[in-house]
């Protein structure tokens, strides 16, 4: 007998999510404007800049694209201004070229740097006001320290750049990484992927702090019952089923907030529970909906996602 498995029959899907240990919510940094940098900034003096600056240029592609973009990187020891005998600080200068690149379907980007708290000078982030491109809209700091930037509306496109923008810190430079975030639409499939791609880059010398996160977080646990009926009278409730897990920011038509990830589990009378693997920074006290697909492991056909996207209440964050 052929079986019909997701066919729009879900009756009734119960979320139990416990979390022996709170989340951080991130600390949202301030964005002004720098008319130069080159001859001085608001507390800064770069007459006097001993050694001279490094940087480092690197090259990187995106999934379902063509051409390259550009990262680039400085940093320069420049001398604090804004006080009498303040000592200096480490002045990082950053900018995200997406000129070189043709998108295929629709690309969100945004960038993320281990940078750590910066030095707050007028502003936490500056962006120079006299190149192109479009400006960081927002950055927020997470407890162990990187630092997320999304720009415009919300998104970098492919055939686009970023500004330059410019943070100080007080600790030495490495060379590390700095992580590009693409959210796209596959041109296949249909779905909504991420693509992490860590490019090189000069950024402090911090360790993650991880002091300011709880140990040994256990992932919440999800735990549903399925109740789905084929085109014939035999429910179908046992078995291996392949279940997928994401987070929007909406009910309906909701923006993807994580990776989306697929996991095989046991069903038995239609009940079945599975481990959450989201960062413990997403669940930041912002509304949130977990979007969820099943389908019988043996069955061949996509995953079906279960609508409407099921809410996160606040007991369970």
């Amino acid at each position: 007998m052929k079986v019909n498995y997701m066919k729009r029959n879900l009756l009734n899907l119960l979320l139990a999510v416990f979390v022996t240990a709170s989340a951080y919510a991130d600390t949202s940094l301030t964005i002004g404007t720098v008319t130069l940098v080159g001859t001085g900034g608001p507390c800064w003096d770069d007459t006097l800049l001993t050694p001279a600056p490094i940087s480092l240029n690197s090259s990187f592609t995106l999934p379902q694209t063509m051409g390259t973009g550009n990262f680039n990187s400085s940093e320069a020891v420049i001398v604090n201004n804004a006080a009498l005998g303040a000592p200096s600080h480490y002045r990082y200068t950053y900018s995200l070229d997406l000129n070189g690149m043709q998108p295929s379907g629709s690309h969100c980007i945004k960038l993320l740097i281990h940078f750590g708290p910066p030095v707050h000078c007028t502003y936490d982030v500056l962006v120079l006001s006299s190149p192109s491109g479009v400006g960081p809209s927002a950055a927020s700091l997470a407890a162990y320290g990187d630092t997320t930037f999304t720009f415009g509306s919300g998104c970098l496109a492919p055939g686009q750049a970023a500004k330059i923008f410019t943070l100080l810190s007080d600790t030495q430079p490495i060379t590390n990484v700095v992580t590009v975030i693409d959210t796209y639409i596959d041109g296949t499939s249909g779905l909504t992927n991420v693509s992490k791609v860590n490019v090189q880059a000069i950024v402090p010398g911090i360790p993650p702090n991880w002091t300011l996160i709880p140990p040994n977080i256990p992932d919440p646990l999800f735990q549903g019952n399925l109740i789905l009926y084929t085109n014939y009278y035999n429910p179908v409730s046992n078995g291996q089923y392949d279940v997928t897990f994401q987070l929007l920011n909406s009910a309906s038509n909701g923006l993807p907030v994580s990776q989306s990830y697929t996991q095989t589990v046991q069903v038995a009378n239609g009940v079945f529970t599975a481990p959450l693997h989201f960062p413990p920074a997403t669940f930041n006290a912002n509304p949130l909906w977990l979007s969820i697909g099943v389908k019988a492991t043996k069955d061949p056909g996509p995953i079906q996602n279960l609508l409407p996207a099921l809410p996160l209440t606040p007991t369970p964050q």
